[in-house]
């Protein structure tokens, strides 16, 4: 999805008179969708102020994310290592753009990835398990408490939810009161 949203920005820059300002707002439009996507609200973690030097950050630590191997754990000094910058510049870089750090960003998109593709397999005994496990998560009984904190149920109640009718209702998570 990154890389489309990228590319879409590339192709558009390039083909189209769109100035570099236009570009970077329909940047920052992007990032907003895929916050609202992630279902956060993170209409002022897109700062105009940003340095470029967070955005071109931010920009290659989700190519890094997008490209690690999703049953392998993230490990942020090694991600900040790759990137050459130290762990609290990376978690600056994405806090600037998204309001998460990459772990957490991460295991949002993982839980995000883990729903869409439990929903869209076959009816079956498995099916929970065999999307936990293409999306890295390897504890379902952490994922279920994680999913039911995020999404307001258990993984298998939404999956009974889009086999009786075709649609996963809770389209953006549910904010629950932590206490």
């Amino acid at each position: 999805m990154i890389r489309t949203a990228t590319r879409t920005a590339e192709f558009l820059f390039e083909n189209q008179d769109v100035d570099e300002a236009q570009l970077r707002a329909l940047q920052d439009r992007l990032l907003l969708g895929l916050a609202g996507i992630l279902g956060s609200d993170f209409s002022d973690a897109v700062s105009p102020l940003a340095a470029p030097r967070s955005a071109k950050l931010f920009s290659q630590g989700l190519e890094y994310l997008e490209f690690h191997p999703a049953g392998e754990r993230l490990c942020v000094k090694d991600m900040a290592a790759a990137l050459d910058v130290s762990q609290r510049t990376l978690y600056k870089a994405f806090a600037d753009w998204i309001g998460l750090g990459p772990y957490e960003y991460d295991l949002l998109s993982r839980m995000h990835a883990f729903r869409t593709d439990m929903i869209m397999r076959p009816r079956g005994r498995g099916r929970v398990g065999a999307a936990a496990r293409a999306a890295g998560f390897r504890d379902q009984s952490r994922l279920g408490a994680m999913y039911r904190r995020h999404f307001g149920e258990q993984p298998s109640v939404t999956a009974r939810r889009w086999d009786q009718t075709g649609t996963a209702t809770l389209l953006t998570p549910r904010r629950h009161a932590r206490g």
